[in-house]
């Protein structure tokens, strides 16, 4: 079977061994311009199916994608942000994206895929499921919890908080999903995370995941503006590299979730969880639980999680592992509250950051300050949603 018929049974549902069969169909269904769009498409995963079944396992999954042969040049007439094969993304170009989105413009394709090269580049340098961050005596470091796709309300945090550089953030999972606009968050962030890496660090949430996006919008959007399977295949490439948990000062765990039902569970257990090469929540207990877990407001020990992933852990349960692994307190996202940011139980702190009117539903950021003992100060910030 060649690439343009496997192509075209994946996308017939049936095996089809004449090609032109499939460019008949295509043409009946489509309108000249988007049958255009379409051929193009198909011409685009062709090279890419080949580059993939051609390439070293263990490289890069962008490597299978060349922006300089595999996409027409800029139009004349595109005013947005550039970025040649040699650049490396820069402020300018940062403020250039900001613009852009605010505005609505949909990145070109070339543009898109070297922002998600330069991303992989720079996760794959450091692989760690757990990722450790200390900070100087003067600084501090935000926590924001669920975008979910909400850009100007991630614009609002940077405006209300500090500008991603001059200020360090944490983006604990769930960028994508639901929103408007999953596309422009993630971009933007991971953008951010090339530009300045130790000052922009991103935990993965169940929603960085291919199921969750599949029902819950970010597959719908890519596909919606690019229609581009290998584009949605390489965001879960790259989500699978993000690290499931950040430890700030060895005294505060950050995670998505929450605590997982494995006995004694520590931190030795996150440090050792698979990182890559696609790997999805489902794939690993541990990994699902701290991605799906939720904490009990009243009562104790372990039980099942409604959610139909993770575990419902109780304080006492928060009080060991803290008491286990020296840690001051835990902070988790994953569940909208009123609040914006608010204690669940003593030493589990919930923060959400994609706020609602409509359901008075407040966005929340946690700020950690370094203190004069090992104890971080804990700083809760609440705002609406920007409209």
């Amino acid at each position: 079977m060649n690439l343009v018929s496997g192509l075209a049974n994946s996308l017939q549902g049936k095996y089809l061994p004449d090609c032109r069969k499939t460019l008949a169909a295509v043409q009946e269904k489509f309108c000249a311009e988007r049958c255009k769009k379409s051929l193009e498409t198909i011409t685009f995963q062709n090279k890419v199916a080949l580059r993939r079944s051609l390439k070293n396992g263990d490289g890069p999954l962008g490597d299978c994608v060349n922006p300089n042969i595999d996409f027409k040049d800029l139009p004349q007439d595109y005013t947005g942000p550039r970025l040649s094969e040699k650049q490396r993304i820069d402020e300018q170009f940062i403020q250039d994206l900001r613009t852009y989105y605010s505005l609505g413009g949909i990145l070109p394709p070339q543009i898109i895929y070297r922002v998600l090269q330069q991303t992989e580049q720079c996760l794959r340098a450091s692989p760690c499921s757990l990722v450790e961050v200390d900070l100087d005596d003067e600084e501090s470091i935000h926590v924001c919890g669920d975008i979910h796709g909400q850009f100007k309300d991630l614009l609002n945090i940077f405006f209300l908080k500090g500008e991603p550089g001059k200020s360090i953030y944490l983006f604990n999972g769930d960028i994508v999903d639901r929103g408007p606009a999953s596309i422009p968050c993630i971009v933007l962030i991971f953008a951010l995370k090339c530009l300045y890496p130790k000052r922009i660090f991103i935990n993965r949430g169940n929603h960085e995941a291919c199921g969750m996006n599949l029902k819950d919008g970010f597959y719908a959007e890519v596909m919606e503006a690019y229609n581009d399977a290998f584009l949605f295949t390489y965001f879960q490439e790259i989500f699978s590299w993000l690290p499931s948990s950040t430890l700030v000062k060895n005294k505060i765990l950050v995670v998505h979730g929450g605590l997982s039902s494995v006995t004694n569970f520590d931190l030795d257990d996150i440090r050792g969880l698979p990182i890559g090469r696609g790997i999805q929540p489902e794939d690993n207990d541990i990994l699902c639980d701290i991605l799906w877990s939720d904490p009990m407001v009243i009562g104790k020990g372990l039980e099942e999680n409604r959610r139909g992933g993770g575990i419902m852990f109780g304080s006492d349960v928060t009080a060991k592992f803290l008491n286990r692994n020296n840690l001051q307190c835990l902070i988790r996202s994953h569940t909208e509250i009123l609040e914006g940011c608010i204690c669940i139980h003593a030493g589990c702190y919930t923060v959400f950051s994609a706020p609602n009117k409509s359901k008075n539903v407040l966005g929340g950021v946690l700020t950690l300050h370094p203190t004069e003992s090992d104890q971080l100060r804990l700083e809760g910030f609440v705002f609406q949603q920007t409209t």
